[in-house]
């Protein structure tokens, strides 16, 4: 597990950085700099001091050192809030409660200490009255440093287009799986925007894909929606609830 994490923590951090100006050989020699730090290799002022020659800043070590400084005391679960970590199937619907950077750092923190898949142990050690499916969701749709945040290719496209024939507009977990770098949420909302708006010169056959808004159907993810998550990081005012207009706008066509 502790080479999982490093990996993660190392993950994390390059996503933080841009890809524009560095070369493949910059961002490994980052890598191995990174991996130092989180190993005790190095100390902080020798890793700062070496991101700044690379990329002229090390907010990547910032945030890393947050999440390896987090100790062990869960955060308390807010006032007027029912801790759900003990049931992942609630009674009735609530209204989602929006995640803040806070809670982000120590699911980061987590994962780092107990992996990706014992959400159990991360959502007790996050606390906060966050249950294990909605530390793993968390996790699986923003956090992961895995998941791509680039702009889909024409390829990627048709991929996506003929995985949603195959497998229908029920099964976004499923046809995440098969990209391996795309969320199930990136999947769908993606296929909103490609059936909205088709594609020209790109061969693809937006008209008959399987539509993914069904007739009596009117729900939508309006907190996590606005991927990607690695610039939220970067710049907390975009820490709420509230949809970019034009997705607003966009959705407001689905409305019946």
């Amino acid at each position: 597990m502790e080479k999982t994490g490093i990996k993660l923590l190392v993950e994390f951090g390059m996503c933080m950085i841009d890809d524009n100006d560095i070369s493949d050989s910059e961002r490994e020699k980052i890598r191995n700099i990174l991996e130092q730090y989180i190993s005790s290799l190095i100390t902080y002022e020798e890793c700062s001091s070496q991101l700044f020659k690379f990329v002229g800043k090390n907010d990547p070590l910032i945030r890393i050192n947050e999440i390896l400084s987090e100790g062990t005391e869960p955060i308390p679960t807010p006032e007027n809030s029912e801790n759900e970590s003990d049931s992942d199937v609630p009674q009735m619907r609530k209204k989602t409660r929006t995640w803040t950077i806070e809670e982000d750092i120590r699911l980061l923190a987590g994962v780092y200490r107990y992996g990706p898949d014992n959400w159990k142990m991360v959502a007790k050690y996050l606390g906060s009255g966050r249950s294990r499916s909605q530390c793993s969701q968390r996790w699986c749709r923003c956090l992961n440093p895995c998941i791509s945040k680039r702009t889909w290719s024409e390829e990627e496209d048709k991929k996506l287009l003929d995985l949603v024939q195959r497998f229908g507009t029920k099964a976004w977990t499923k046809v995440s799986n098969l990209f391996s770098n795309r969320s199930d949420v990136q999947c769908r909302y993606h296929y909103m925007q490609i059936k909205s708006k088709p594609i020209k010169n790109s061969g693809l056959d937006t008209i008959n894909a399987t539509p993914i808004i069904e007739p009596k159907s009117k729900k939508v993810f309006p907190n996590i929606l606005l991927l990607p998550s690695m610039a939220l990081l970067r710049n907390p005012p975009f820490w709420n609830n509230d949809l970019n207009p034009e997705l607003e706008s966009f959705l407001s066509l689905f409305k019946t």
